[in-house]
């Protein structure tokens, strides 16, 4: 006898493919090198979004992926779970973006020695636009 899947196993399917979509879109994003290419992958990443949210609306719609509101202690137990020994969120330990931005240059600048040492971080960066 053939099992039958139920909307709820077709679509919760449908989600997590959404989900591993988006997360390969951004890994391949965070890797392109070639302009015309990242905004092609940007593009699919956002439409593949824009699926993701229709399929969560969807689920919860019909039950099948019920949100319960955040209580103030349930979100105040979970800043102070991010305070915990040993986690870091992005960023900790730079002031400012500059300062961010001028660290990345000097990584990149360490494994690349052919970087031109002159050359401005934020404009590497894309924090600041060319005169």
């Amino acid at each position: 006898m053939m099992n039958k899947l139920d909307d709820r196993d077709i679509l919760t399917d449908c989600l997590e493919d959404a989900k591993w979509g988006s997360s390969s879109y951004h890994m391949a994003i965070l890797e392109a090198a070639n302009e015309p290419i990242r905004n092609t992958l940007l593009q699919l990443h956002n439409d593949e979004l824009m699926l993701q949210k229709n399929i969560f609306e969807m689920m919860h719609q019909r039950g099948f992926y019920p949100v319960e509101p955040a209580t103030r202690t349930a979100t105040h137990q979970q800043t102070q779970t991010r305070q915990e020994p040993g986690y870091q969120p992005y960023g900790v330990g730079f002031a400012n973006p500059q300062t961010m931005h001028q660290s990345m240059y000097q990584a990149n600048q360490a494994i690349n020695p052919n970087m031109n040492p002159n050359m401005n971080p934020n404009l590497i960066m894309g924090t600041q636009q060319q005169s």
